[in-house]
């Protein structure tokens, strides 16, 4: 009997993992492990990106776009957006609407079946549009999403000072993320750099002890700087200078004969963190007659899969930067790295900050290449927050 009875337990552990794992289902670049409701309601979002033109061309490029891409957003999430391209002129008038429409008390729909208009995603650029939004009100708490499991990648994926420095923080010390920043090479380097051939020639310093004690470091300058400027007189610009680039110009310098060292790095304000940033406009339950269909959180949770994507889904970042692939731009191999190739036919074009995550978008020749990637990579891991 007792026998009888182990069998039967292993068997029933057995067939919890396998139904545990059924319920895990992968979609895109997302892993869902929540059971899913019967009945998956369809919504459709309003996506306001700033764009280039309101050429008839450039709008035919752009519903082509939109209409590519919702095929694969409906397939991985029953979810379409209606990109609304607006001029960056006209940006802040347009969300100032979009504001003034918002109805977080509940709507009541006729048709359960239909697709359901879900609320706004927007591109936040600038701080004050960040800081206005969050007086009216009108935008969602990312925080949790970043503490779940579906979307918590994004944590690790974004250039963490930008995160850090996009966090508001309450009255009561609570923090709050209203928006995710599109990942971007962050501030500058301040080098200060000495001339070693006059320094170590024609001043007498020693390049391996002196120099190196001279270098800047913080903005601060030592006695020893100030000897060798003074040691200078009036030629101590060509002797000893600083300079603003970023995290290449110290290899550079170094290989034409200077010695350089980092004054500053590069800071990460929140001016820096909110330059472009998406955000999720604040919506609400929607019924059919007296029964819930489906909840403002599940449906704000649905836009943070459009948003999610923007930043950590490489077909949905490359549509909305580069359009459709043979179309817009193709693809080429140079120097072993994929580059997009924008076609001279294409009416299609974007800022790439305004897209997403500059990271992960496509290589392309002379406005962001696979060697810029890597240096402003190296670049934020080196930033600090102001």
């Amino acid at each position: 009997m007792r026998t009888k009875r182990l069998i039967a337990a292993i068997l029933c552990i057995v067939l919890a993992c396998f139904t545990l794992a059924g319920c895990e289902e992968t979609i895109g670049d997302f892993k869902y492990d929540d059971w899913e409701p019967e009945v998956i309601v369809k919504l459709e979002f309003d996506l306001y990106i700033i764009g280039e033109s309101t050429d008839k061309e450039v709008l035919e490029a752009q519903r082509t776009v939109q209409s590519k891409m919702n095929q694969y957003l409906d397939e991985k999430f029953n979810t379409t957006v209606n990109i609304k391209y607006i001029l960056e002129d006209d940006y802040a008038a347009a969300i100032d609407g979009v504001v003034d429409s918002i109805n977080t008390e509940k709507r009541t729909v006729q048709n359960a079946d239909s697709r359901q208009f879900g609320g706004s995603i927007i591109l936040i650029v600038g701080k004050d549009m960040h800081d206005a939004l969050i007086e009216d009100s009108a935008l969602v708490d990312l925080s949790s999403f970043l503490a779940g499991r579906d979307h918590g990648k994004l944590k690790s994926q974004i250039t963490r000072n930008l995160l850090t420095a996009a966090t508001v923080k309450g009255e009561g010390g609570e923090s709050y993320l209203y928006c995710i920043p599109n990942d971007h090479v962050v501030g500058e380097y301040q080098y200060t750099v000495i001339n070693r051939s006059v320094a170590e020639g024609t001043l007498n310093f020693s390049a391996q002890t002196e120099l190196l004690e001279m270098l800047i470091v913080d903005g601060v300058a030592n006695e020893k700087a100030a000897e060798l400027i003074a040691a200078a007189g009036e030629n101590a610009d060509s002797v000893i200078w600083t300079v603003n680039g970023n995290y290449d110009l110290k290899a550079k310098l170094e290989s034409e004969g200077y010695i350089c060292n980092v004054s500053k790095y590069p800071e990460v304000t929140a001016e820096e963190a909110l330059k472009a940033s998406f955000g999720i406009v604040k919506s609400s339950d929607i019924y059919v007659g007296d029964e819930l269909l489906i909840g403002a959180d599940a449906i704000h949770a649905r836009a943070m899969d459009i948003v999610y994507s923007i930043n950590a889904d490489k077909t949905v970042r490359n549509l909305l930067q580069y359009g459709v692939e043979n179309t817009h731009y193709k693809l080429v191999e140079e120097g072993g790295y994929t580059y997009a190739q924008i076609l001279e036919s294409s009416d299609y074009h974007m800022n790439l900050l305004y897209t997403g995550d500059i990271f992960n978008a496509y290589y392309c020749k002379d406005t962001w290449t696979h060697e810029m990637a890597l240096s402003g990579d190296k670049q934020n891991e080196e930033s600090i927050v102001k």
